[in-house]
């Protein structure tokens, strides 16, 4: 080998990839999420996840609600239907109902909210694992997670609207009992 040819291989050698291949340097920018750290990727799916946990929790929460106010509903409507029920009695049952019917529409706009954020949530899980391969994807991850905040938010919003509507439900039960200082209520 001649001693041009050995001085060239060894500038190729000493040389940044790029200029030896003729690429721009703006396209060996390193992305955050490539191959050669997968760790990376992994480390950034894990808020997404905790928050996909925190959206199962709330959701398995209201699950329970929403049981307990049907249930509620049902028993109601039962009385309500019996025939030695007084009509003061129907009148504050027709009331708790109403009220009742309020209540499970809140917790359904939650229970919605709440799946779609954590929708949201996975969907930026999966996001996050394809960007290994689309570096392009990086700037999807955030809007996902903000639109899953935002729905995570709303859901909790309306649980306490609920909420509060509940004393006015208990309220409404107890208003035929009369609450003087011996009666224990």
């Amino acid at each position: 080998m001649s001693e041009q040819s050995c001085a060239q291989k060894q500038n190729w050698r000493n040389q940044p990839h790029s200029k030896a291949y003729n690429v721009p340097e703006e396209a060996l920018q390193i992305n955050p999420f490539q191959v050669e750290d997968p760790l990376r990727v992994v480390t950034a799916a894990v808020t997404p996840v905790v928050m996909i946990s925190a959206s199962a929790i709330l959701i398995s929460g209201i699950n329970s609600k929403h049981q307990a106010l049907s249930d509620r509903v049902r028993g109601l409507a039962a009385e309500f239907r019996e025939t030695d029920t007084s009509m003061v009695r129907k009148e504050n049952i027709l009331d708790q109902i109403r009220l009742f019917r309020r209540r499970l529409r809140y917790v359904a706009i939650a229970h919605i909210s709440l799946y779609c954020a954590t929708a949201c949530f996975v969907a930026m899980v999966m996001v996050i694992s394809f960007t290994i391969r689309v570096s392009t994807l990086v700037a999807a991850t955030l809007p996902f997670f903000m639109a899953g905040v935002v729905l995570l938010l709303i859901a909790v919003g309306f649980e306490i609207r609920e909420l509060r509507m509940s004393n006015e439900t208990m309220r409404l039960e107890l208003s035929d009992i009369k609450t003087g200082e011996g009666s224990g209520l």
